[in-house]
């Protein structure tokens, strides 16, 4: 008859232990990659605007509708938190690395790399990494301005170059509000959202100042209205008044005077 010696059974606990942790790992390890994937906001349809480096000097957009890359090189170095406000585009994502290099080596090293200046997490930046490994290179168009540029030259370089297809397909038109009690601010937006195909035809001075900000929808639900509201990060909600002047009314308050988006 065989036996097991004290040996043989410790070597078996040691067995299963190293399974249980193991198999603990991998649990855990799918776990996070299911709360990564979650937290994704890549839109693999629609385009997505990432900053490169603090301060800024590339800012790349992706663009599947059209099976596109640009990539704007600024000549001058942007702080990250003004990006935005400076090239008047909406940034949806920063990540740190090194302008000079080329596209996939920014991404590739990005993907293991962290730093308190990335917005995306890992997921979002191998997502961006595959586009663009996929990518042909008369796909990938590049521009370099410079701030100093006439503002007429500058603004058809940007529009070029940062066309949201869907969003101007869409053609909704757009009516800013100004309730910040600040003269000027709603330009500022139009010009934004003008400079991704947005359809703005009008921008008013409120006849109060509001405290918060909205943005009211006509009809059903659209793109270019969860695309405005992922700018801006305001509320949003569907307007029941009849007649309106546009489709989509922004009203800004006083919440957004301190924003960083434009």
């Amino acid at each position: 008859m065989k036996t097991t010696t004290p040996l043989g059974k410790n070597l078996k606990l040691a067995g299963f232990f190293v399974l249980g942790v193991i198999f603990l790992i991998i649990l855990s390890l799918f776990w996070k990659l299911t709360i990564l994937i979650a937290q994704s906001t890549v839109d693999s349809k629609h385009q997505f605007i990432v900053a490169v480096g603090n301060p800024t000097q590339k800012i790349i957009c992706f663009t599947p509708e059209t099976h596109r890359v640009s990539i704007l090189v600024i000549k001058e170095k942007i702080n990250k938190d003004n990006t935005g406000k400076i090239i008047a585009i909406p940034v949806d994502a920063y990540i740190q690395g090194n302008a000079k290099e080329n596209l996939l080596h920014i991404f590739w090293k990005s993907m293991f790399t962290f730093t308190g200046n990335d917005t995306i997490n890992a997921v979002d930046k191998a997502k961006l990494w595959w586009y663009i490994r996929g990518m042909r290179l008369e796909n990938i168009g590049n521009n370099e301005v410079s701030i100093t540029m006439s503002e007429d030259i500058f603004s058809s370089i940007i529009q070029k170059l940062f066309l949201d297809k869907s969003l101007y397909q869409e053609a909704k038109t757009i009516q800013i509000i100004n309730a910040t009690g600040i003269p000027g601010f709603g330009g500022k937006l139009a010009k934004l959202l003008t400079n991704i195909g947005g359809n703005v035809i009008i921008v008013n001075t409120g006849k109060t100042i509001e405290e918060t900000s909205l943005i009211q929808y006509t009809d059903e639900l659209s793109y270019s209205d969860k695309r405005i509201q992922k700018i801006l990060h305001i509320q949003m909600s569907k307007s029941e008044k009849k007649p309106v002047i546009a489709d989509i009314i922004i009203t800004i308050g006083k919440d957004t005077i301190n924003t960083k988006v434009f």
